[in-house]
């Protein structure tokens, strides 16, 4: 939309090359969800994975590469006004790559630092502007927003790898019971609040020889 609108409300001398600007990033991104939908058939296995992750990664650095590059061939042509709202726009999409690809940190850094460095290098070919700190705050952004991505990942690895090992010691603890019930000459049973078993009634059928449907809806201390 952004481009959209710059394309149409940019003056002459760089309306052609925002055009062609415009379509190139449009036709990238319709490649991108093209690849996307490819590299989503490959997450059945480790391999598949990782071909995934190229995928992603490469798409990902192609539409950095294509803003970028609208950055650097823009931005020293234009006006003041059409300055603002590039700098606008190479804000946004650093941003936006990098909160977009956050779980995936290779997309992030390849989409954003593609983007970022076109803005770079064309802010420092503006008069004016080249010899500011307005440049340098872009990597500044840049590094930042990288610095983040990399913390929330870590967090999620956290997170992800904490819950696989609680459930492969409910896994563990789960097949000890069943084998303690179905071996052991002892009876382990659990009961809800109301005192109803919800656990052992079928051992506890077979010891008293009574119906299981009999037992299922009896609090125990009434057995």
């Amino acid at each position: 939309v952004a481009l959209i609108v710059f394309a149409v409300i940019s003056t002459e001398e760089i309306q052609q090359t925002a055009r062609v600007w415009t379509a190139s990033c449009l036709v990238v991104v319709a490649c991108s969800i093209v690849a996307l939908a490819i590299a989503r058939q490959n997450f059945n296995s480790l391999a598949g994975l990782k071909t995934a992750s190229w995928i992603v990664t490469a798409s990902s650095a192609l539409r950095g590469l294509v803003w970028g590059t609208g950055f650097y061939l823009l931005m020293p042509q234009a006006n003041n006004y059409e300055q603002i709202m590039l700098g606008w726009m190479i804000a946004g999409m650093i941003c936006g790559g990098a909160f977009s690809n956050w779980s995936h940190p290779a997309s992030a850094l390849a989409f954003s630092a593609s983007a970022a460095l076109g803005g770079f290098v064309g802010m420092s070919g503006v008069a004016g502007v080249g010899e500011t700190w307005m440049p340098y705050a872009v990597l500044v952004l840049l590094v930042l927003l990288m610095r983040l991505v990399l913390v929330s990942v870590s967090v999620l690895r956290q997170s992800v790898i904490a819950e696989q090992q609680v459930a492969a010691k409910n896994e563990v603890i789960g097949l000890l019971l069943r084998d303690f019930e179905e071996n052991a000459s002892d009876w382990l049973w659990e009961s809800d609040d109301r005192g109803v078993l919800i656990r052992g009634v079928d051992r506890l059928a077979r010891m008293i020889e009574q119906p299981i449907e009999k037992l299922a809806l009896k609090p125990i201390v009434t057995i």
